[in-house]
Protein backbone atom coordinates (compact mmCIF):
# COMPACT_ATOMS: atom_id res chain seq x y z
CA UNK A 1 0.00 0.00 0.00
CA UNK A 2 1.43 3.39 -0.97
CA UNK A 3 1.84 6.07 1.71
CA UNK A 4 -0.56 8.98 1.51
CA UNK A 5 1.27 12.30 1.11
CA UNK A 6 0.25 15.90 1.50
CA UNK A 7 1.97 19.23 1.97
CA UNK A 8 1.63 21.13 5.23
CA UNK A 9 3.64 24.33 5.29
CA UNK A 10 7.11 23.31 4.13
CA UNK A 11 7.05 19.71 5.35
CA UNK A 12 5.82 16.59 3.58
CA UNK A 13 3.70 14.37 5.78
CA UNK A 14 3.50 10.65 5.04
CA UNK A 15 0.93 8.45 6.69
CA UNK A 16 1.00 4.77 5.89
CA UNK A 17 -2.50 3.40 6.50
CA UNK A 18 -2.54 0.56 9.01
CA UNK A 19 -5.17 -1.26 6.95
CA UNK A 20 -7.33 -0.87 3.89
CA UNK A 21 -9.91 1.19 5.76
CA UNK A 22 -10.09 4.70 7.16
CA UNK A 23 -9.13 5.27 10.78
CA UNK A 24 -12.07 6.61 12.79
CA UNK A 25 -11.12 9.12 15.50
CA UNK A 26 -13.30 10.54 18.27
CA UNK A 27 -12.37 13.63 20.31
CA UNK A 28 -14.18 14.16 23.62
CA UNK A 29 -13.41 17.53 25.18
CA UNK A 30 -15.63 20.08 26.97
CA UNK A 31 -13.77 22.91 25.27
CA UNK A 32 -15.19 23.36 21.78
CA UNK A 33 -11.97 25.00 20.58
CA UNK A 34 -9.89 21.95 21.53
CA UNK A 35 -12.19 19.73 19.46
CA UNK A 36 -12.13 22.09 16.49
CA UNK A 37 -8.35 22.55 16.57
CA UNK A 38 -7.54 18.87 17.00
CA UNK A 39 -10.05 17.97 14.25
CA UNK A 40 -8.34 20.42 11.92
CA UNK A 41 -4.90 19.05 12.77
CA UNK A 42 -6.09 15.51 12.08
CA UNK A 43 -7.79 16.39 8.80
CA UNK A 44 -4.56 18.08 7.67
CA UNK A 45 -2.96 14.66 8.14
CA UNK A 46 -5.56 12.93 5.92
CA UNK A 47 -7.69 11.58 8.75
CA UNK A 48 -11.14 12.29 7.35
CA UNK A 49 -13.26 10.23 9.76
CA UNK A 50 -12.97 12.57 12.78
CA UNK A 51 -15.79 13.53 15.12
CA UNK A 52 -15.65 15.81 18.14
CA UNK A 53 -18.16 15.89 21.00
CA UNK A 54 -18.27 17.84 24.25
CA UNK A 55 -19.98 15.48 26.71
CA UNK A 56 -19.64 12.00 28.14
CA UNK A 57 -23.21 11.11 27.21
CA UNK A 58 -22.68 12.09 23.58
CA UNK A 59 -19.38 10.19 23.53
CA UNK A 60 -21.06 7.01 24.76
CA UNK A 61 -23.89 7.24 22.25
CA UNK A 62 -21.63 7.98 19.29
CA UNK A 63 -19.15 5.17 20.03
CA UNK A 64 -21.84 2.54 19.53
CA UNK A 65 -22.44 3.54 15.90
CA UNK A 66 -19.21 5.32 14.91
CA UNK A 67 -16.90 2.70 16.48
CA UNK A 68 -13.78 4.87 16.77
CA UNK A 69 -10.37 3.25 16.64
CA UNK A 70 -8.67 6.16 18.42
CA UNK A 71 -10.28 8.26 21.16
CA UNK A 72 -8.84 11.46 22.60
CA UNK A 73 -10.43 12.01 26.03
CA UNK A 74 -10.33 15.18 28.11
CA UNK A 75 -9.31 14.41 31.70
CA UNK A 76 -11.34 17.32 33.00
CA UNK A 77 -14.75 15.91 32.01
CA UNK A 78 -17.28 16.35 34.86
CA UNK A 79 -18.39 13.54 37.18
CA UNK A 80 -15.37 11.33 36.46
CA UNK A 81 -16.60 11.17 32.86
CA UNK A 82 -13.20 10.33 31.44
CA UNK A 83 -12.81 7.21 33.55
CA UNK A 84 -16.46 6.21 32.98
CA UNK A 85 -15.95 6.29 29.20
CA UNK A 86 -12.65 4.40 29.51
CA UNK A 87 -14.20 1.71 31.74
CA UNK A 88 -17.16 1.23 29.40
CA UNK A 89 -14.95 0.94 26.32
CA UNK A 90 -12.48 -1.48 27.89
CA UNK A 91 -15.29 -3.76 29.14
CA UNK A 92 -16.99 -4.00 25.74
CA UNK A 93 -15.75 -7.27 24.26
CA UNK A 94 -17.99 -7.12 21.17
CA UNK A 95 -15.43 -5.10 19.21
CA UNK A 96 -11.71 -4.30 19.25
CA UNK A 97 -10.68 -1.88 21.96
CA UNK A 98 -9.85 1.61 20.67
CA UNK A 99 -6.58 3.36 21.46
CA UNK A 100 -7.26 5.71 24.39
CA UNK A 101 -5.30 8.96 24.54
CA UNK A 102 -5.82 11.38 27.43
CA UNK A 103 -5.90 15.16 26.96
CA UNK A 104 -4.85 17.17 30.00
CA UNK A 105 -3.86 20.65 31.08
CA UNK A 106 -1.29 19.24 33.52
CA UNK A 107 0.77 16.08 33.82
CA UNK A 108 1.24 14.66 37.30
CA UNK A 109 2.92 11.27 37.65
CA UNK A 110 0.15 9.90 39.92
CA UNK A 111 -2.46 10.75 37.30
CA UNK A 112 -0.43 9.08 34.56
CA UNK A 113 -0.23 5.84 36.60
CA UNK A 114 -4.00 5.88 37.12
CA UNK A 115 -4.51 6.43 33.38
CA UNK A 116 -2.29 3.51 32.41
CA UNK A 117 -4.23 1.26 34.78
CA UNK A 118 -7.48 2.41 33.14
CA UNK A 119 -6.20 1.45 29.68
CA UNK A 120 -4.89 4.77 28.39
CA UNK A 121 -1.95 4.52 26.04
CA UNK A 122 -0.69 8.05 26.54
CA UNK A 123 -1.33 11.41 28.17
CA UNK A 124 -1.02 14.50 25.95
CA UNK A 125 -0.80 18.03 27.31
CA UNK A 126 -3.09 20.65 25.81
CA UNK A 127 -2.60 22.30 23.47
CA UNK A 128 -1.32 19.26 21.60
CA UNK A 129 1.64 20.16 19.41
CA UNK A 130 1.98 19.05 15.80
CA UNK A 131 5.10 17.10 16.72
CA UNK A 132 3.43 15.24 19.60
CA UNK A 133 0.40 14.41 17.46
CA UNK A 134 2.62 13.06 14.69
CA UNK A 135 4.58 10.99 17.20
CA UNK A 136 1.51 9.44 18.81
CA UNK A 137 -0.09 8.65 15.43
CA UNK A 138 3.09 7.28 13.90
CA UNK A 139 3.39 9.92 11.19
CA UNK A 140 6.74 10.58 9.58
CA UNK A 141 7.47 14.19 8.68
CA UNK A 142 10.29 15.13 6.31
CA UNK A 143 11.41 18.62 5.35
Amino acid sequence: MQPQKMRLASAAISRIPAAAFTTRILIVDQDRQVGVTLSFMLSARNFDEVRAVRSTGRAMSITEQFRPEIIFLDLELPDDGTMAVARTLTRDTRRPRPRLLALTSGSEAAVRDKLRAAGFERCLEKPVSHEELDKVLGIRVSA
